[in-house]
């Protein structure tokens, strides 16, 4: 007897379909893992966020000459090239009455030198503006430690003293000319001060601060002409003081007498001090500011500050939070590689069952 072994077409057929439909699932199941993962890590690459650390801020306090200036600069945080870019934020003057200053010492010892006073209490100055008068004691001028060696016989810091201007440019030039010496520097162009050496003077130059408020008195900014200089030096020590308020922008008692003795001053410090002539002259600018930031020694130390403040690192903001990207690749990888490998078994056991039905058959066959 002889058992025949026949297949049933259907049966196959369905078999064939059930077997195809898990690697389907897995093999979408794979694309998707794929197309997830180069999705998110293309947008977390290309739609991070830069976030700049924003800006330093830095004070300074400039104890001048009849206040002190507070200055607030920034820069950025990240810098640029290294160098931190300063812009100045905020200036503030703080006034306050008889604060210690060079410039003041200074006119105090031009008060040391006026020899022409009728009484030991009044004395005649030919910078400060025709009828002008004011009066202080005697401590106000010899106080300090550069006039002291000049006090009177008799001093007393408590004397009143009255000074009445005279407004004589020619006079005045004069006694500022007495508080320079330049004995140690005859005929040299390479000296200035008590026999120092000094470079022949190699423009532009910026002359600002109390530079520039005594030019801009004299109604005079930017770069002007020596000759121009001294002409309007000479016109505005001429003035009586009844005049300054209209020529004045802005009139201050304490700054407005003293121009013409500034004006002076400068004049003697620049020509016959740093030998400025007529041709290096306009190389002088007399600036106020620049790009909105006043021109002062505040300013070049907090550019030196500045650089010795590390820069920081921009903070970089991406879309999605490192240990959720992280979690998020581990999760879809997974799925991809256990997809990948689910469809290597499905062929390796679909290779193995084709080949025992075909040794199947070829035995049904020999039989």
């Amino acid at each position: 007897m002889f058992t025949v072994l026949t297949r049933q077409p259907c049966e196959q057929a369905g078999l064939k379909a059930l077997s195809r439909t898990p690697a389907i699932i897995a093999l979408v199941v794979l694309l998707l893992s794929v197309v997830v993962l180069v999705a998110i890590t293309l947008i977390q690459i290309h739609q991070k966020e830069v976030l700049l650390p924003g800006l330093k801020y830095g004070i300074v306090l400039d104890a001048g000459s009849s206040r002190t200036t507070v200055y607030v600069y920034q820069w950025p945080a990240e810098k640029e090239n290294n160098t931190g870019v300063v812009s100045q934020t905020c200036k503030c003057n703080v006034k306050e009455k008889y604060l210690v200053l060079y410039k003041r010492v200074i006119s105090n010892r031009s008060f040391s030198y006026l020899q022409n006073s009728t009484t030991r209490t009044n004395l005649t100055n030919p910078c400060y503006p025709r009828n002008y008068i004011t009066t202080l004691p005697w401590g106000h001028i010899f106080d300090s430690l550069c006039t002291e060696d000049l006090r009177p016989e008799s001093y007393d810091p408590n004397d009143i003293i009255t000074l009445e201007g005279t407004g004589d440019p020619s006079l005045c030039r004069e006694k500022v000319a007495s508080l320079f010496t330049f004995k140690s520097c005859p005929n040299r162009e390479v000296c200035c001060f008590d026999g120092i050496y000094q470079p022949k003077d190699k423009g532009p130059f910026v002359a600002f601060a109390g530079f520039y408020y005594t030019a801009t008195a004299l109604n005079l900014s930017g770069s002007f002409p020596l000759n121009t200089f001294s002409a309007n030096t000479w016109n505005f020590c001429s003035q009586s003081w009844s005049q300054l308020p209209m020529l004045l922008p802005h009139f201050e008692e304490v700054y407005a007498r003293s121009y013409c003795f500034s004006a002076h001053y400068i004049y003697h410090l620049l020509v016959g001090g740093y030998k400025f002539t007529e041709e290096t002259w306009p190389q002088i600018h007399f600036k106020k500011e620049v790009e909105n930031s006043s021109i002062a020694w505040s300013l070049g130390y907090m550019l030196s500050l500045t650089n010795q403040i590390p820069a920081e690192v921009p903070l970089i903001r991406l879309p999605m939070k490192p240990p959720t990207f992280i979690g998020t690749v581990a999760f879809f990888a997974g799925m991809a590689l256990l997809c990948l490998a689910f469809l290597v078994y499905l062929c390796v056991s679909s290779r193995n069952q084709r080949r025992s039905r075909h040794t199947l058959d070829h035995t049904v066959d020999s039989d």
